[in-house]
């Protein structure tokens, strides 16, 4: 953390002064009056955006990789569901709303082209992981919302969607005592293009904003002040993949893929109030970052029971860019300062399991798990549907 403990003392505020002043003079409590001042919650801010973006962005990248296996709406990863032969249409996934498209449309997806249906889906997500703001990189967060598109064949070779996300995200720190509540509006477009042989090139496109609203507590000794600020970022990001299918025997099916990623994240500015000289400021800055991956997703059925159906996946991701979590801030009157977070590791190991359920009466649903793991990064998220045939 490179900080100027001094600037408090430059503002006209005699009770933060005084405070500041016997804290500092007794040996123990002097870091922990320095991490209260510094505003370290904000130094986690980077991460915590880009890991709830990507929970809430997998959820298209399982779809366009249902679309590949010829199944119109499966689960959260690759679900590889029986076609009808007499629509071309599949009968699983989140409220898969598939129009009848004919015999051709069959022989096109047992081709591994595009069918020509249209299909909606909606998706409940959520997820935790390690804040990597703060003096030690403590702190957690968590989240949950929800994903929606819908797509349709514009050529035999090329289907296209539009698709919205919603995000409710809470970051908390413990000490200093100090939280980040956020609401995240997505809105994007993604597509699929057969590149023949089973291969397919696929991609994502979307827009982010965060609105955020922070507080920080100050204690130092009798002084108590809480600090808040009311901001926006904004994120822009684009996703490229190739994959290739390919059969394993039975009713097994492995995906290979490979891709790459881009996000321009703008972290917005702000003034706290509340807490006199102790308040801090942010200006306006902008990071862009990439990210390479590699992996491949299995999927299939048990037997030949078709109400249970797993899938998984597991791969690489190798960060490209900046990958250290810091905020630049500063007090009214004094030079600005940068505070840092725990850095994240450049390769971290994904995947995730999950399984689709197909019930009496036609109810159907999903759930699925994913991670994302290396030695400083534990980010969790679920997701979970239950469909109703209408």
């Amino acid at each position: 953390m490179l900080y100027d403990p001094q600037g408090p003392l430059h503002a006209d505020d005699p009770e933060l002064r005084q405070a500041f002043l016997n804290a500092l003079e007794d040996g123990q409590s002097a870091r922990r009056t320095i991490d209260q001042l510094s505003g370290g919650v904000y130094a986690g801010e980077r991460s915590v955006a880009r890991a709830i973006h990507r929970g809430a962005s997998d959820q298209v990248s399982a779809r366009l990789s249902a679309l590949h296996a010829g199944a119109l709406g499966s689960g959260p990863a690759m679900a590889f569901a029986p076609l009808d032969h007499k629509t071309g249409a599949s009968d699983e996934g989140p409220i898969a709303l598939d129009n009848a498209a004919g015999d051709d449309a069959t022989a096109a997806l047992l081709a591994g082209r595009t069918a020509r249906t249209a299909g909606f889906w909606l998706r409940g997500i959520g997820g935790t992981g390690v804040l990597d703001g703060g003096p030690d990189g403590g702190g957690e967060y968590d989240w949950k919302g929800a994903v929606s598109g819908l797509d349709a064949p514009v050529s035999p070779d090329l289907r296209l969607g539009l698709f919205l996300g919603y995000t409710d995200g809470s970051a908390q720190q413990a000490f200093p005592d100090a939280s980040i509540e956020t609401d995240s509006l997505m809105a994007g477009v993604y597509g699929s293009y057969d590149l023949g042989d089973d291969w397919r090139m696929s991609g994502q496109a979307d827009w982010t904003r965060i609105d955020a609203d922070s507080r920080r507590r100050i204690n130092l000794g009798a002084l108590n002040r809480e600090a808040r600020a009311d901001y926006a970022d904004e994120m822009l990001s684009l996703h490229i993949e190739v994959s290739r299918i390919s059969g394993l025997g039975g009713d097994w099916w492995v995906e290979s893929y490979g891709g790459a990623e881009a996000d321009r994240l703008t972290l917005g500015a702000f003034r706290e109030s509340g807490a006199g000289a102790a308040d801090l400021s942010r200006v306006k800055e902008t990071q862009t970052t990439g990210a390479l991956r590699a992996g491949a997703r299995v999927a299939g059925r048990i037997g030949r029971r078709d109400d249970v159906r797993p899938h998984a996946e597991i791969g690489l991701r190798q960060s490209l860019g900046p990958t250290a979590n810091t905020a630049r801030l500063g007090f009214d009157n004094a030079p600005s300062f940068t505070v840092a977070g725990r850095e994240r590791d450049r390769t971290t190991l994904e995947g995730g399991v999950g399984l689709n359920l197909v019930g009496d009466g036609g109810l159907k649903g999903y759930a699925d798990y994913r991670f994302s793991l290396s030695r400083n990064i534990r980010d969790h998220a679920v997701s979970a549907t239950l469909v109703i045939p209408f």
